[in-house]
């Protein structure tokens, strides 16, 4: 099984993906547990979801050895030790050691039950996989919250300003994405934080980066996307 950094991946070779991390699982065992691991336990096998709230998160299914991938399944940590231990996108180090196997169903098979309660809990809607697999968002995308884009606020007159809209979706009707503000804007628009608002893809002058533009005139209400 190949081995990269965590840095060189993208969310979407982890998410919905059972993979080795590299991670010191000690202290956070032993805070939430009182549990001990073998000294070289040097890592987590886990399942890797996107939280709404908290953003690509990793539920740990189960201490693990990174040079040659052992499973400590004695330590399964819902079977075994009653404990959901989390980990969030940031805490992982970039340099950290990732491994994805290759052949998913073994472990998917093994962690059946909780990984049916993690997708169940944090599957989002049909619309919004599918903006997950908009490749030419990503330069957009928050690296921790995928869900999350750079938005250009446009207001006549009073110029341009950066904002953060989580995408709920995209409407093929209309062609535009859809999603609400994360922020409140500077400058008094009409448009504020946990507005639903439309996305417009835009390339200025015809070339360069795709970028998404919303307007005071594109807020929307409930039913317009």
């Amino acid at each position: 099984m190949d081995t990269c950094c965590f840095e060189e991946l993208g969310f979407r070779d982890l998410y919905g993906k059972v993979a080795f991390i590299e991670y010191p699982l000690q202290d956070l065992l032993r805070e939430g547990y009182g549990a001990d691991l073998p000294d070289d336990a040097d890592g987590a096998l886990v399942y890797g979801y996107i939280d709404a709230t908290a953003g690509l998160t990793f539920e740990v299914l189960a201490p693990a050895r990174m040079s040659d991938f052992m499973v400590y399944s004695d330590l399964d940590m819902m079977r075994v030790l009653n404990y959901s231990a989390k980990l969030r996108a940031g805490a992982v180090l970039p340099d950290a050691a990732v491994a994805i196997p290759p052949d998913q169903d073994p472990f998917v098979d093994a962690y059946a039950k909780r990984i049916a309660l993690i997708d169940k809990f944090y599957g989002p809607d049909e619309e919004l996989v599918d903006t997950r697999g908009d490749a030419f968002l990503d330069h957009l995308r928050h690296p921790n919250f995928p869900d999350d884009v750079r938005v250009l606020l446009h207001i006549e007159g009073a110029g341009d300003e950066l904002v953060w809209v989580t995408l709920k979706g995209y409407s093929d009707e209309n062609e535009f994405y859809y999603g609400k503000m994360l922020n409140e804007p500077d400058t008094g628009c009409g448009i504020h934080n946990g507005d639903l608002v439309a996305l417009l893809p835009v390339r200025f002058k015809g070339e360069g980066e795709l970028a998404l533009v919303t307007t005071p005139d594109l807020k929307l209400v409930a039913g317009d996307e």
